[in-house]
């Protein structure tokens, strides 16, 4: 499964750790880097 996510507030970055927690393929888009780098 392929995801998108736009917006890596709270509530989307802990979105996407959870759905790469279980092996799904994520693509994220951000304003700023930093968190982006994070995951």
């Amino acid at each position: 499964m392929n995801v998108s996510m736009i917006g890596l507030g709270a509530m989307g970055a802990a979105m996407v750790r959870n759905l790469l927690a279980k092996g799904v393929t994520v693509t994220v888009w951000n304003r700023s880097r930093a968190i982006v780098d994070d995951l």
